[in-house]
């Protein structure tokens, strides 16, 4: 079932596929695959595959990320169909709307210095009826960036 989407870069130099048509429709139709940099030519052929095995739309969302401070990137570990389809496959039939946390694609990644993982958080606007959700996959700054309550945190636990 399609839903409205939209979508923000805070700060990235990252590639999005598919990008242009979710733009310009505004609806989400297929799944959004998140890779790291040196397999995101691997995941489009998979989803298409995938997608038209299903009689699914062949549109599909495709977002690289980079994450070789904690993965072997350049292992090519990431194979289409032994993954994508599992990874896809999995997706179809689990209870929960998306994975959170420390899986797939955000096992690699590190925000102001710290390792972080997937989130996702929900509103539910009653008075239309519906929910509204985000999906935030981090992967920014320094640990000296860090600031809580105008407070530079980041500056103060590089000194302990």
């Amino acid at each position: 079932m399609p839903c409205f989407v939209n979508w923000f870069n805070l700060n990235g130099d990252y590639e999005v596929i598919g990008i242009h048509y979710l733009t310009e429709s505004g609806f989400l139709t297929v799944s959004v695959l998140i890779t790291n940099t040196n397999s995101v030519g691997t995941y489009p052929d998979s989803l298409i595959k995938w997608a038209l095995k299903k009689n699914n739309s062949n549109t599909m969302i495709n977002i690289e990320t980079y994450d070789g401070y904690l993965n072997d990137i350049n292992g090519s570990h990431v194979k289409e169909e032994e993954y994508g389809f599992e990874v896809l496959d999995d997706a179809k039939i689990s209870d929960s709307v998306i994975q959170e946390g420390n899986v797939g694609s955000e096992t690699g990644m590190i925000s102001l210095g710290f390792k972080v993982g997937t989130a996702i958080s929900s509103r539910k606007v009653d008075c239309i009826n519906y929910m509204i959700e985000m999906l935030v996959q981090s992967n920014f700054g320094r640990k000296k960036q860090l600031i809580i309550a105008v407070i530079p945190d980041g500056e103060e636990l590089l000194k302990n």
